[in-house]
C-alpha cells in the first residue's frame, strides 16, 4: 500500500525510494522503468541500463528535438538547408537509439514510439497544438497545456486567448515538412521492439521509403500504429493519396 502510494505520487525524489531494501527497489525500479521518455541528450545514460533493468522496459518514447527558430522564420517554410539539419537531428537520433536496442535480447514486447518537433511551433502560431504525445504518461503537460489559455501575441494572431487571424500558408507548410531518413550507415537491425508508435502529433510527413528502412530492420514487429496527417492542398493531397496506397502495399506485401 506505501510503496503504491509512493509510485502513483511520484514526488521529486521519490525514485531514491528504491534504496530502502530490495523489495522496495525491484516494485520501484518496475514502476520508474516501464515507460521511458527520452531525448538524443539522454541515449548515452540510456545505452547504461543494465540487463536486469532492461528487462522492465515496456516503452520508450524517443522525442527527437528540432532546431529552434525566432520570429524571422515563424512566417516562412523551411529552407533546403534548415530542414537537412533538422533530418540530419532526426537520422542521428533515430540511429542511435537502433544501435543501442540492436544490443537487446528478444524478450518482452517493447513499444517503440517516435516523435520530432521544435520547441518553438508552440511557440509562435501553433499555440493551442499539442505536439507531444497523448501516451498514458503526460497528464501533468495535458493539464499545463489546457489551462494555459490567455495568451495574448498580436503579431501572431493571438488576442487575450482567442486566435483572430490564421496562420499563414506557409508557416502551416513548415510545420509538415518531410523527413529523409537515408542513413549514412546502415541502420542495426532490433530484435527487440514489437510494436512500433507515430502519432498524429508528429506533424511531419515521413518518406514512405524512409518508414520501410524502419520497418525492414525490425525483425520482430507485431504491431504498427502510424497516423499521419492528409495534405492540406488539393494537389498535394491527390499525388500523395496515390504515394500512400502503394506505400501500404509494400508495407503488407499485397
Amino acid at each position: 500500500m506505501i510503496l503504491e502510494a509512493i509510485t502513483q505520487q511520484k514526488h521529486p525524489g521519490w525514485a531514491s525510494s528504491a534504496s530502502v531494501c530490495k523489495e522496495w527497489q525491484f516494485f520501484i525500479e518496475k514502476r520508474n522503468f516501464h515507460q521511458l521518455r527520452l531525448q538524443v541528450s539522454c541515449l548515452d545514460g540510456f545505452e547504461r541500463l543494465i540487463i536486469r533493468q532492461r528487462e522492465l522496459v515496456q516503452h520508450i518514447w524517443l522525442d527527437i528535438e528540432l532546431q529552434k527558430y525566432t520570429c524571422r522564420r515563424c512566417q516562412e517554410t523551411e529552407s533546403e538547408s534548415w530542414t537537412r539539419r533538422n533530418n540530419s537531428m532526426i537520422r542521428n537520433g533515430v540511429w542511435k537509439l537502433f544501435r543501442i536496442l540492436s544490443t537487446w535480447k528478444p524478450g518482452n514486447g517493447l513499444a517503440l514510439e517516435l516523435h520530432a518537433h521544435s520547441p518553438s511551433d508552440s511557440d509562435h502560431w501553433f499555440k493551442n497544438h499539442y505536439f507531444a504525445s497523448d501516451d498514458e504518461g503526460n497528464e501533468d503537460e495535458t493539464s499545463i497545456h489546457e489551462t494555459d489559455r490567455n495568451w495574448h501575441d498580436p503579431r501572431h494572431g493571438w488576442i487575450h486567448g482567442q486566435q483572430v487571424t490564421a496562420p499563414p500558408p506557409s508557416a502551416i507548410l513548415a510545420l509538415f515538412e518531410s523527413i529523409d531518413l537515408r542513413f549514412q550507415e546502415e541502420l542495426p537491425q532490433v530484435d527487440r521492439v514489437t510494436c512500433l508508435i507515430i502519432r498524429r502529433q508528429l506533424r511531419r510527413w515521413i518518406d514512405p521509403n524512409s518508414l520501410l528502412l524502419i520497418l525492414d530492420k525490425l525483425s520482430c514487429l507485431e504491431q504498427l500504429t502510424y497516423e499521419p496527417w492528409r495534405q492540406w492542398r488539393s494537389g498535394w493531397r491527390v499525388l500523395n493519396d496515390k504515394r500512400k496506397c502503394q506505400y501500404h502495399f509494400d508495407i503488407f506485401g499485397y
